[in-house]
């Protein structure tokens, strides 16, 4: 920042009349801020206390009206916004650096990438730590390095992790959020582990439903035998004997389960 301002020492001396011009013009009094409320035309008031129901429709004429009041107030806002910045800047920096605007600091600063005024105060902090012996970079590794400044970010992360699979959930699956002591545990051990909880809900879910289609199918493929059994179509082993699967066995199969529907009849 030293050759900085040594850069900008001859040119701050000419401009320097023309900028304290500049600051007084920035003083936020020159140009209040127009509270809203006020801004707006009784007419506008009136429809606002209007109930719905009774509120008549507006003509072209009339809606081109409001809109050209309503773009007058939000850049008078603007103008008394930028006015405030200026002026703070002015206060600022004005005196030492020369610059009584973020226009002023693009311009005299700006092939250092420096081009705000939160841009500037950075720039002029790192200054003082490195005239002071201290290295910026350093300093900012060792607090990023913290255990407070990590745990800040790991809960910072967890809570926009949440809210992503949150707000999922409400639009692909159910408005009603569940209750947090709803969601299944293989989802949340994923979500403590660091995973995204919206991934680990949809793994969560089609792994559920890929046994759910498994078993449904062993299901079918034991009724289907049972049923060909009893028809005298397949293996009989471990057919259920009763009276009627006896009845429906061929002469082979009977053979086959020979001994177990003795037992079942208790022959000798």
């Amino acid at each position: 920042m030293e050759e900085l301002l040594t850069s900008v020492n001859a040119e701050q001396v000419s401009d320097e009349g023309s900028h304290t011009e500049q600051a007084a013009q920035a003083e936020p009094t020159a140009q209040p801020v127009i509270p809203a409320e006020e801004a707006k035309p009784e007419s506008v008031k009136e429809e606002a206390a209007t109930p719905q129901g009774d509120k008549t429709e507006q003509s072209p004429e009339e809606n081109s009206a409001f809109a050209a009041q309503r773009r007058a107030r939000e850049a008078a806002e603007a103008k008394a916004a930028k006015l405030e910045a200026d002026y703070q800047i002015a206060r600022e920096f004005g005196s030492e650096y020369g610059v009584y605007s973020n226009e002023d600091i693009k311009e005299k600063f700006g092939a250092m990438g420096i081009e705000t005024a939160e841009q500037l105060k950075a720039a002029i902090e790192r200054e003082r730590m490195a005239k002071e012996g201290l290295d910026p970079d350093l300093i900012e590794k060792k607090v990023k390095e913290h255990p407070l400044v990590k745990k800040a970010e790991a809960d910072a992360k967890r809570a926009e992790n949440f809210a992503e699979y949150e707000k999922w959930y409400r639009e692909t699956i159910d408005e009603k959020f569940m209750d947090i002591k709803d969601i299944p545990k293989p989802v949340m051990d994923a979500f403590n582990s660091g995973k995204s909880m919206k991934t680990a809900y949809i793994e969560y879910a089609f792994e559920k439903r890929l046994k759910q289609e498994k078993t449904e199918k062993a299901n079918v493929a034991t009724a289907a035998a049972s049923t060909g059994s009893a028809k005298g179509e397949g293996p009989v082993e471990n057919l259920e004997l009763t009276d009627e699967s006896i009845a429906a066995m061929t002469d082979k199969q009977r053979i086959s389960r020979w001994a177990d529907i003795k037992a079942h009849y208790k022959m000798k």
